[in-house]
């Protein structure tokens, strides 16, 4: 009679332990499977900026930024991005922006931004661009940036480019 309860523990003793491994597997799987889901409802902002001479940006020579889309059917906000400097003159940087579809297509709009100064400082300014976006094509876009301002040579901007983000329901 002493065998049967020996062997009634072990193979409770075995269940248990498979059952806990079970639900370590589990748990991992979940976690796992979060995590995985995770950045799709995050989807984080994506700023992409490209490099302009602070000493003078001229028109001749169009920033271009470069975004990879994949995702066809999310409605999107585009806002542009300068960087600039205590030595840009103006309180309002005006752009062309051009932009190019990965098919080829092109369309130019300008854009404005108000960029108050503060002496000897470098800062970021953002402005709306474009509301309720749909990239409706997989591949490159391009936005070529160049200056509509009244002097030949733009002084104190270091950077422009873009944010695109999923618009808020």
């Amino acid at each position: 009679g002493g065998a049967a309860p020996k062997t009634r523990s072990m193979r409770s003793s075995r269940i248990i332990r498979l059952r806990t491994a079970s639900r370590a597997v589990s748990r991992r799987f979940l976690f796992l499977a979060a995590w995985a889901v995770l950045p799709s409802c995050l989807s984080p902002e994506r700023a992409f900026v490209a490099d302009t001479d602070p000493g003078g940006w001229a028109v001749s020579e169009p920033a271009v930024v470069r975004f990879d889309n994949s995702d066809t059917v999310s409605v999107r906000t585009i806002d542009v991005i300068v960087r600039y400097g205590a030595d840009f003159r103006y309180d309002r940087l005006s752009m062309a922006v051009t932009t190019v579809s990965p098919a080829g297509r092109q369309w130019r709009d300008t854009a404005g931004v108000m960029l108050p100064g503060e002496p000897h400082v470098r800062r970021d300014a953002v402005g709306a661009f474009r509301s309720d976006a749909v990239l409706s094509e997989t591949g490159t876009y391009l936005f070529s940036f160049v200056p509509l301002m009244p002097d030949p040579l733009v002084k104190g901007v270091a950077a422009v480019g873009v944010d695109i983000y999923r618009s808020e329901d």
